[in-house]
């Protein structure tokens, strides 16, 4: 072998172990990956296992008595009147919203990546909605959702720029409609017997008021200062520097990108909005849809308890599920955990009688409407971990077979 061909063959080498080395740390940051992957989703799944047991706590420690401290109506005698001829329906029915709600913000996603893709992804729409709701569910104030809305779309080939304000746009519009729900049902519902024999009426009314104000008060904010930049780098700055006195955030120049892209982001939003008209009704009915689906579960689940037609107003029960919703919104528990149980149980399944426990048929109504999305997109997490394993194990090992190759026929 003369100079030049065993140069060649060193060179050779030095590549494949460059290469070796390469595949050596992409297996690193993969491994790296994936624990942190599996630490975050096990956070997740500890919040959502904290929110169950203290939901059976509340259940077993207060709720589940009545007035005189005596044990009221088990969960076996709950769950029998529920699967009763008469009953069985309403329960289905209730159990059906919950995934209508779903079914509801994934067609949102899929009208609106049809509108600025041309393509139908509804494999991709139903994702993000889950996933959205996933995330919503298990950080506190519901913060956590959209981030990964963001990332599923993006890595499911939506473009970058639609990608980022597509959850902004839909976020918007289920706020909208929330706000308007809320005012029809303050106006025609604020004296309902529900909400009057509570002993908490008033702060209750007051909180209501106040949730459906703030479900607003972001979006229209942003919506008007999107147009002025003078001023809403004034009230950037301002926010920014008092969050940081109030250590709310700690980089002023970070928080206030952040903050300016937000804004960005709405702005787009409306803009996508406003190019097609036809679109702007499909998911602006979506999020009616979504909203009043999940607010007429707790009407279903006490007539699956045999509570007589006669003896609860639908539209009352829708309303004033509205109103716990807005008056509970201010809760920073994932979920509003605790403050959705305990003020459900006082005024919305009142109606409930003493054949069925008031307390089982809360803790069903969450199922519904809570813990029914996250087990749905816990299954949609350990499959997407399974597959990227899956695939990543077999790029590496391909990788590694190649350079072996490569490797042996230098020898």
């Amino acid at each position: 072998m003369n100079s030049r061909e065993e140069e060649i063959r060193k060179t050779q080498e030095i590549i494949i172990n460059d290469n070796i080395i390469d595949t050596a740390i992409a297996e690193s940051d993969f491994h790296e990956k994936t624990k942190k992957t599996r630490k975050r989703n096990l956070i997740g799944i500890v919040i959502v296992i904290i929110n169950v047991i203290l939901v059976l706590v509340l259940g077993f420690t207060t709720f589940n008595k009545d007035t005189s401290g005596e044990s009221v109506a088990t969960f076996g005698t709950t769950f029998k009147l529920w699967m009763s001829k008469e009953n069985i329906l309403f329960w289905f029915i209730a159990l059906g919203l919950g995934i209508l709600a779903l079914f509801a913000e994934a067609m949102k996603f899929f009208v609106m990546i049809r509108t600025t893709t041309h393509k139908n992804k509804f494999g991709l729409s139903l994702k993000a909605a889950i996933m959205g709701k996933y995330y919503d569910n298990i950080t506190p104030l519901g913060s956590g959702g959209q981030p990964f809305q963001i990332y599923y779309l993006s890595k499911g080939g939506v473009p970058s720029a639609e990608a980022m304000y597509l959850p902004t746009a839909s976020f918007f519009l289920n706020q909208f409609a929330f706000l308007i729900l809320c005012v029809v049902s303050l106006i025609f519902f604020s004296n309902s017997g529900l909400i009057a024999g509570s002993s908490f009426s008033t702060t209750f009314l007051i909180l209501a008021y106040l949730g459906a104000a703030f479900s607003i008060l972001l979006p229209t904010l942003i919506f008007i200062i999107s147009f002025m930049p003078r001023l809403r780098a004034k009230i950037i700055k301002i926010s920014v520097r008092i969050s940081y006195k109030f250590k709310f955030v700690k980089n002023k120049g970070a928080a206030t990108r952040k903050a300016n892209k937000l804004v960005n982001d709405y702005k787009r939003s409306l803009f996508l909005l406003a190019k097609s008209k036809g679109t702007l009704l499909i998911i602006s009915f979506l999020s009616f849809v979504y909203q009043i689906s999940i607010c007429s579960i707790p009407y279903f689940v006490i007539r699956a308890c045999g509570v007589p037609a006669d003896n609860v107003n639908y539209f009352e029960l829708v309303c004033v599920c509205a109103m716990v919703y807005a008056a509970i919104s201010f809760i920073p528990t994932p979920g509003n955990s605790g403050a959705a149980e305990g003020i459900s149980f006082t005024i919305i399944f009142s109606a409930v009688n003493g054949f069925a426990s008031q307390y089982w048929t809360m803790a069903f109504w969450r199922f519904c409407c809570y813990f029914l999305w996250i087990i749905i997109g816990i299954g949609f997490v350990i499959g997407g971990m399974i597959k990227t394993n899956t695939k990543r194990k077999k790029e590496l090992k391909v990788e590694k077979e190649k350079l072996e190759a490569k490797k042996a026929s230098l020898e």
